[in-house]
């Protein structure tokens, strides 16, 4: 069995709109090993939904997978035809969106909208159908009855949990979860990410989550990977990104963060991510980073790999700590 179930190798996704062409995505490589967690961190606006939706085949008009590969177990799904990627999102690739409320229909049950997921997979056997909904949701602790239940009935967390369930219904290897728990508070936010974390130590799958949340992301993520203005500026695992980054922006990201035990002062990064049709020359992050200099502002920086496990996008990187 390979080592990775996903390879993206210089991934590129832009959107032809009237007033340019925006590079959402704009040369974009990592991996994520089979029962790994990635957490794709950045602000809003950097590319990390569209990247999630560039992995499923899923990049709304006018938005298209412009090159790169996107190898997941072992086949290229950028080459792949329509029919071969209709059997692998759901099957083998599982999304949790956002917002719930836009992921269920309100005019269906639970239980139907779930059912219909296996039967559109070949699954046709009813009681094979009704067993495999019961077990999801007790998996992501919810009642068997809620499969009688309409969205609008359950809570915020449980119409998460009801999406998570829906995600893994097929067993896949890996699921994409953008921003599952933007719209809850705290306490519900905590037992989504536990949830999430028990079904990958179960189930074995892998995990890719899509957040602007670096301390929830340092928290639970094996590896982080950084994105900025359409580019994964640095990538490494997350215990040695969080006490010693090497790119300024995750710097700027980790001294944003307020600390509860130590004396620490939380600084914003000054300046705004750019407009994506016109990116600066140079490194994309220079008109806002205090190490610049002329060659920042000239040449577009070319990734390195100054540490053993580390990559980062930068001419300047703070080998020193």
């Amino acid at each position: 069995m390979a080592e990775y179930v996903l390879e993206v190798e210089d991934l590129k996704v832009y959107y032809y709109t009237l007033s340019g062409i925006v590079k959402a995505v704009d040369g974009v490589s990592f991996t994520i090993k089979r029962g790994e967690w990635l957490s794709v961190v950045g602000e809003s606006g950097c590319g990390k939904s569209t990247l999630a939706y560039a992995l499923m085949m899923l990049v709304p008009p006018p938005g298209r997978v412009v090159s790169g590969k996107i190898i997941f177990e072992g086949r290229n799904l950028v080459e792949a035809p329509r029919s071969e990627l209709r059997k692998i999102s759901g099957r083998k690739i599982g999304m949790v969106l956002q917002d719930p409320l836009t992921s269920l229909d309100p005019l269906r049950k639970i239980g139907d909208q779930m059912a219909e997921i296996l039967r559109v997979h070949g699954v046709q056997n009813e009681e094979e159908i009704r067993s495999r909904i019961k077990r999801v949701l007790e998996e992501v602790n919810l009642p068997a009855y809620m499969a009688e239940r309409y969205p609008h009935q359950l809570s915020g967390g449980q119409r998460q949990r009801v999406v998570i369930a829906s995600s893994i219904l097929l067993e896949p290897s890996l699921v994409l979860a953008d921003e599952p728990t933007t719209a809850l508070d705290v306490i519900v936010q905590a037992s989504i990410m536990d949830l999430l974390d028990k079904l990958r130590r179960q189930l074995g799958l892998a995990i890719m989550l899509i957040t602007h949340d670096l301390a929830l992301a340092v928290e639970r993520s094996d590896k982080i990977a950084v994105m900025y203005a359409g580019q994964l500026v640095e990538q490494g695992p997350t215990s040695e990104i969080a006490s010693h980054p090497l790119h300024p922006y995750t710097k700027g990201l980790l001294d944003s963060v307020p600390r509860l035990f130590e004396e620490h002062r939380v600084q914003s990064i000054p300046g705004y991510p750019p407009d994506l049709r016109s990116p600066p020359p140079g490194c994309r992050f220079h008109p806002r980073c205090p190490l610049a200099d002329d060659k920042c502002r000239r040449m577009e920086p070319e990734e390195r790999q100054p540490l053993p496990g580390r990559r980062v996008l930068c001419w300047k990187p703070m080998l020193g700590g």
